[in-house]
Order: C-alpha cells, then structure tokens, then sequence
C-alpha cells in the first residue's frame, strides 16, 4: 500500500488536478524537498532553515497576491511544528509582508489528514493570502477548509 501525499479531488483546475494525479502516480510527497522544485514551478522567494516561501501556482479567485509557505522537513501535523519552526514562520511571514507591501490579507495553515478535509497536500504548509480589492469576486476570496456533504 502506498502513502497518498496529494488529494486531486481537491483540487481547483484542470492542469492542477493533472500534475496532482501524476504525483500520485509517482508515489511522491511534492512538497518533500527533493521533490519540490519538480511539480512547483514558481521560484523560491525566502528559503529559511525551516521553511520555503514561494508564489501559489494555484492562486485563488479574488486574490491580489497569494504565496506558499511550505515546512522543509515532512510533517502532516501541526502539533509536531517546534518552536523555532513556529519562530521562523512568523518571522519570515513579516518579512514577505513588508517587502510585498501587503496591507491586510489572512494567514492560513490546513492540517490533518481527515478524508472530509479540503486540502490538497498532506505536507505541512501555509499561505498569506492578500484579496484584490479593487477588483473583489462576488463572494470574496474563499478558502476551502472542509467538504460539503452530499
């Protein structure tokens, strides 16, 4: 049996559900960094101690700027972050504000690995999310925690 590290169903477009599906074929955490810079296309803006920061490849609706903050080392759980990987998140999530010129957005870090669970990657991962606001969607930026059941 292997481990699925990606959930395609989660996912929000037609390239992103195909690379996500290749994943699964390869058998592959994406977000492990010797698999990283194979599936993610976008450069490495801040690479930490502990974490990577990079632009979405997958940005959502609505959103002005939106970045990946990935933990380099492979954990599902929040609980297990130590303290110096929290320090660091926090750190480099203020140096990426003030650079980028963000002036308000969210903070957001899924975890788990419940099936009922909305995220894509079982890998340890955050994002700043900054909406655009002079042109707002409908129903603002959303940021899918949980699936709908039918």
């Amino acid at each position: 049996m292997t481990k699925d590290f990606v959930r395609p169903d989660n996912t929000r477009s037609g390239d992103q559900r195909a690379v996500y599906e290749q994943i699964v074929k390869d058998g592959v955490c994406p977000f492990c960094q010797e698999n990283f810079l194979k599936y993610h296309t976008k450069p490495i803006l801040i690479d930490g101690q502990y974490w990577v920061f990079t632009e979405s490849a997958w940005p959502y609706d609505g959103t002005r700027q939106h970045f990946l903050i990935v933990l380099k080392r492979h954990e599902e759980k929040a609980e297990n972050l130590t303290a110096e990987e929290g320090a660091e998140l926090i750190t480099m999530t203020s140096k990426l504000i003030k650079e980028r010129g963000i002036k308000g957005g969210a903070l957001a870090m899924r975890f788990g690995s419940d099936p009922m669970l909305k995220n894509s990657v079982l890998h340890l991962h955050a994002q700043i999310i900054e909406p655009d606001l002079e042109n707002p969607t409908p129903a603002g930026v959303k940021l899918p925690i949980s699936k709908k059941i039918e």
